[in-house]
Protein backbone atom coordinates (compact mmCIF):
# COMPACT_ATOMS: atom_id res chain seq x y z
CA UNK A 1 0.00 0.00 0.00
CA UNK A 2 1.40 3.30 -0.94
CA UNK A 3 1.54 5.70 2.05
CA UNK A 4 -1.23 7.99 1.65
CA UNK A 5 -1.53 11.30 3.74
CA UNK A 6 0.45 9.28 7.10
CA UNK A 7 -0.86 5.38 6.42
CA UNK A 8 1.38 3.46 7.39
CA UNK A 9 -1.11 0.08 6.75
CA UNK A 10 -4.24 -0.24 6.18
CA UNK A 11 -6.79 -2.71 5.72
CA UNK A 12 -10.69 -3.96 4.85
CA UNK A 13 -13.37 -6.31 5.35
CA UNK A 14 -16.95 -6.86 4.60
CA UNK A 15 -19.77 -8.90 5.55
CA UNK A 16 -22.89 -9.74 3.91
CA UNK A 17 -25.90 -11.44 4.92
CA UNK A 18 -29.24 -11.86 2.43
CA UNK A 19 -32.46 -12.76 4.23
CA UNK A 20 -35.28 -13.99 2.64
CA UNK A 21 -38.70 -14.62 4.15
CA UNK A 22 -42.51 -15.55 2.24
CA UNK A 23 -45.62 -14.51 4.01
CA UNK A 24 -47.77 -17.44 4.87
CA UNK A 25 -49.95 -16.89 1.40
CA UNK A 26 -46.85 -17.28 -0.51
CA UNK A 27 -47.33 -13.52 -2.16
CA UNK A 28 -45.30 -11.42 -0.43
CA UNK A 29 -41.45 -11.93 0.14
CA UNK A 30 -39.48 -9.40 2.13
CA UNK A 31 -35.40 -9.65 1.60
CA UNK A 32 -33.16 -8.04 4.03
CA UNK A 33 -29.74 -7.43 3.37
CA UNK A 34 -27.08 -6.48 6.07
CA UNK A 35 -23.96 -5.22 4.87
CA UNK A 36 -21.03 -4.71 7.50
CA UNK A 37 -17.49 -2.87 6.27
CA UNK A 38 -14.42 -2.76 9.11
CA UNK A 39 -11.61 -0.40 8.65
CA UNK A 40 -8.12 -0.63 10.42
CA UNK A 41 -5.47 1.88 10.06
CA UNK A 42 -2.13 2.99 11.53
CA UNK A 43 -1.53 6.31 11.05
CA UNK A 44 2.29 8.04 11.38
CA UNK A 45 1.62 11.44 12.11
CA UNK A 46 4.53 14.44 13.15
CA UNK A 47 2.73 15.75 15.67
CA UNK A 48 0.89 12.49 17.20
CA UNK A 49 3.61 9.52 16.57
CA UNK A 50 1.72 6.49 15.69
CA UNK A 51 -1.72 5.30 16.81
CA UNK A 52 -4.44 3.07 15.01
CA UNK A 53 -7.88 3.93 13.83
CA UNK A 54 -10.50 1.05 13.89
CA UNK A 55 -14.25 1.41 12.84
CA UNK A 56 -16.82 -0.41 11.44
CA UNK A 57 -20.09 0.76 9.29
CA UNK A 58 -23.48 -1.64 9.56
CA UNK A 59 -26.48 -1.04 7.07
CA UNK A 60 -29.68 -2.88 6.22
CA UNK A 61 -32.16 -2.11 3.14
CA UNK A 62 -35.32 -3.79 3.59
CA UNK A 63 -37.11 -4.72 0.25
CA UNK A 64 -40.64 -6.08 -0.36
CA UNK A 65 -41.91 -7.61 -3.60
CA UNK A 66 -45.17 -9.43 -4.23
CA UNK A 67 -46.05 -12.30 -6.92
CA UNK A 68 -48.76 -12.33 -8.91
CA UNK A 69 -51.09 -15.03 -10.31
CA UNK A 70 -52.20 -15.25 -13.42
CA UNK A 71 -55.31 -17.62 -14.14
CA UNK A 72 -55.65 -18.22 -17.78
CA UNK A 73 -58.89 -19.57 -18.81
CA UNK A 74 -59.17 -21.19 -22.73
CA UNK A 75 -62.55 -21.31 -24.22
Amino acid sequence: MDQVKGVKVGSWSSINVIDVKCDESKLKWTYKITTSVVLEMTIDSKQTGDFNVNGSLTKTVYNYYYTFIYIYIYI
